[in-house]
């Protein structure tokens, strides 16, 4: 049992490794690392959850999976705002720190890697809320904030044109009308997806190097990240152990591998995206970027532990 988790887990420290190394050796730039992210977000990850839609069972379950994790976004705002007077050098932005999670960086590619890339959707279901919280409501909070007026039809063709978006919509299209079975025999249709499975091997590896490449901490922001991390995972993961209990194990009675999707998913950091959208003075900008370091860190180690928990109790 041991050595089958340790050769599922250490592959993704090894990566991690190799992206640290090469910042420490200078072997690649930020540029590189953008360059990379751009293939992740823009054709990777989006072709991994086509995959993924495009052949899982549909369940009516899963518009009730996106209404809890969208409400819960909605919750941990508010809960940020109640907060934020006592929140200390966070109390400016502390809103957009405590809502919010990092699917596409990070959950898709921890899940994926522990559970296997055929499993994406399990955790793609429940990240679908979470999209849909994203580009409607938290982008427009963003905007509000930086004084930046923010159309519905901007918000709508932004939603509508993201290739993570694009990737969950045509999945599900596909399935729903069983075109992916009635073009399964066509040549051409058998060459793209093996496209795709080619693409979906890049994901895990590509990620992991951007990760392991970010990890960076300066001293002097510790103490304050470690502790907003803490109090963060404190609370979401005991608002999952609920959600999994009552919802998942108890009302829906799903699978397993929903309640790991679920955990992996509330332990996740804030968005990466909030330093680049939010003005801020650069005092604040590191703050918050060494928060999403920390936090990642910490997530990276605590999923470990329940990996090795599922791993052995199931």
């Amino acid at each position: 049992m041991l050595g089958t988790i340790t050769a599922q887990l250490l592959p993704v420290f090894l990566i991690l490794a190799i992206g640290t190394l090469l910042r420490y050796f200078s072997l690649i730039t930020e540029q590189t690392i953008d360059g990379l992210k751009n293939i992740i977000i823009k054709v990777s990850l989006p072709a991994v959850l086509y995959l993924a839609f495009s052949t899982m069972t549909m369940n009516p379950d899963f518009i009730i999976l996106g209404i809890i994790i969208f409400c819960l976004c909605i919750v941990l705002y508010g809960l940020g705002i109640v907060i934020a007077p006592w929140s200390g050098p966070y109390k400016d932005f502390l809103k957009f720190l405590s809502t919010g999670f990092e699917f596409g960086m990070l959950g898709a590619v921890f899940f994926g890697a522990a559970f296997g890339m055929k499993n994406m959707g399990y955790i793609a279901v429940i990240a679908i809320g979470h999209e849909i919280f994203i580009w409607f409501v938290y982008f427009t909070f963003i905007k509000n904030h930086n004084h930046t007026e923010s159309s519905i039809k901007e918000t709508v063709k932004g939603f509508l044109t993201s290739p993570v978006i694009i990737g969950i919509l045509a999945g599900i299209l596909m399935n729903i009308t069983g075109i992916h079975l009635l073009i399964a025999d066509n040549s051409i249709a058998k060459g793209i997806i093996k496209t795709m499975n080619y693409l979906t091997g890049l994901t895990v590896p590509l990620i992991l190097i951007v990760i392991g490449y970010g990890l960076r901490v300066k001293l002097e922001n510790v103490k304050n990240a470690l502790i907003f991390s803490a109090s963060r995972l404190f609370i979401v993961i005991t608002i999952g152990v609920a959600i999994d209990i009552i919802l998942f194990q108890g009302i829906l009675k799903l699978p397993k591998l929903y309640s790991a999707a679920l955990y992996m998913f509330m332990l996740l950091p804030p968005p990466f995206i909030l330093p680049l959208f939010l003005n801020s003075g650069t005092e604040e900008r590191d703050l918050i970027n060494n928060t999403l370091i920390v936090y990642t860190v910490l997530s990276i180690c605590v999923f470990t532990v329940y990996y090795v928990i599922f791993t052995v109790t199931t």
